[in-house]
């Protein structure tokens, strides 16, 4: 995520993410009063910070049993791609690791995606993510997080130009078009999920929260992308695919 072009309102992009792990997330992934103590937590794209950094765990029983925050290019590498690092005296930890490649550890019950799927363009590389989410959380496990979604009055201004034959979002540098994000619309993002085995269970759009790419802009325009929470479930069983091998 380049937090430096993404602009998000009212909470701030890491605190809207916080609340919606600690309002709808937690509740799902805990069988026991908010008990974290046995979870284990993969958060995709944290960047330069983790939204489970600096927290405030009494607001539940326990703190999760380990949260690996894993990112292409994170500023707080303390493992080499692909490894787990060890876990002496702290519960969070930041790995260098592609998604599409390969999701280092075990199997988690919680995979946290903050704004890291919308930011693959390549429908392959968007299948290869989906299926190692997928590979990666154990049977009832769930994933979750926050995209940006297309919707009729959406416009941008230069230098952002949006293809909608495509649904990429491209920023005009110079002579080229940079890639940014893709940006689908809610059905289609809810086709993909159900697609790569996943059972929906929340999915619903924050009202008056937005995402510009203008830092001079203020407030959220009607015409920036909308934002989606969503939460989806992998099935208890697990039936094998040519699409997801158990």
């Amino acid at each position: 995520m380049d937090s430096s072009s993404d602009i998000n309102f009212s909470p701030t992009i890491e605190d809207g993410l916080w609340i919606l792990f600690k309002e709808n997330v937690a509740p799902r992934v805990s069988s026991n009063s908010l008990d974290l103590t046995d979870i284990n937590i993969l958060e995709l794209g944290p960047g330069e910070k983790s939204i489970f950094e600096n927290r405030d765990w009494n607001l539940f029983y326990g703190r999760p049993n380990s949260i690996v925050a894993l990112d292409k290019n994170v500023a707080k590498i303390v493992a080499l791609p692909g490894e787990l690092p060890p876990l002496p005296n702290d519960f969070l930890n930041y790995v260098q690791g592609d998604i599409t490649e390969k999701i280092p550890g075990g199997e988690y019950q919680l995979i946290f995606d903050s704004h890291c799927i919308h930011c693959l363009i390549d429908a392959e590389d968007r299948a290869k993510a989906w299926k190692n989410i997928f590979n990666a959380l154990r049977p009832g496990g769930r994933v979750a997080g926050e995209m940006m979604v297309a919707h009729k009055f959406m416009q941008f201004n230069p230098p952002f130009f949006y293809a909608e034959a495509e649904r990429i979002l491209y920023k005009i540098v110079g002579e080229t078009l940079r890639p940014l994000r893709k940006i689908l619309s809610h059905l289609e993002v809810e086709q993909e999920i159900l697609s790569a085995g996943f059972e929906i269970e929340y999915f619903f759009f924050a009202k008056g929260r937005k995402f510009s790419f203008d830092p001079a802009y203020e407030y959220a325009w009607k015409t920036d992308p909308d934002c989606l929470l969503w939460i989806a479930k992998k099935p208890s069983v697990v039936i094998c695919s040519r699409t997801h091998p158990n």
